[in-house]
């Protein structure tokens, strides 16, 4: 460098030109310059949206698969029946369509009635957020009581390659067997009592 003088105050020496151009060209981009010593103009500001927040009926920040099922409500006004309302806390959209699978189960895990149905709208238009489904009428099968687990998912009712499981991975508390357990029903009188899962 002709004087042995720094391009810029703090800037160290360089005796190779080419490592002399590639500190200019660097320090010019910093100071908002072209090469030509021109002001570059500046990018407009990018808006950005607010990161969606979830919020649940449970403990628990949604987690890694982006989709948990809660269950809203349950109210039993007629002996023998009740309506279940759904809630997903949604963070990540699916592109496909699923249906809903809803088992009232045993301790074990043995189905006892269901409550399947399809989702409106389907799965794949679902937004972050929370998407409430319901209320569903179910019939509590006759002599049943006690308490009553419910397991909750998704799955694909298509045919699928052999090994490919047909339900969705979800959040939640998982049974295992890729179902959700999202509380209990305390049944009684044929009427039901709901809990979540702690």
């Amino acid at each position: 460098m002709p004087g042995g003088q720094p391009l810029y105050r703090g800037m160290r020496y360089f005796t190779d030109t080419s490592r002399v151009l590639l500190a200019a060209v660097v320090l010019l981009g910093h100071l908002g310059c072209k090469q030509d010593g021109t002001e570059a103009e500046q990018p407009a500001p990018v808006e950005t949206s607010p990161p969606t927040s979830v919020t649940s009926n449970v403990d628990g920040a949604i987690g890694a698969f982006g989709l948990q099922p809660f269950v809203k409500s349950v109210e039993s006004d007629k002996s023998g029946e009740f309506n279940i309302t759904y809630e997903w806390a949604l963070t990540r959209k699916r592109e496909k369509d699923f249906r809903v699978f809803v088992h009232f189960t045993d301790e074990e895990g043995k189905i006892l009635f269901q409550n399947d149905h399809d989702p409106d709208p389907s799965t794949s238009q679902w937004e972050p957020g929370k998407i409430q489904q319901g209320p569903y009428l179910v019939y509590i099968p006759e002599g049943l009581s006690g308490d009553v687990m419910v397991r909750m998912g998704l799955y694909q009712s298509e045919q699928l390659d052999v090994g490919v499981s047909a339900r969705d991975q979800l959040d939640g508390k998982d049974d295992g067997e890729l179902r959700i357990i999202v509380g209990h029903l305390a049944i009684a009188d044929g009427n039901a009592a709901f809990k979540p899962v702690k």
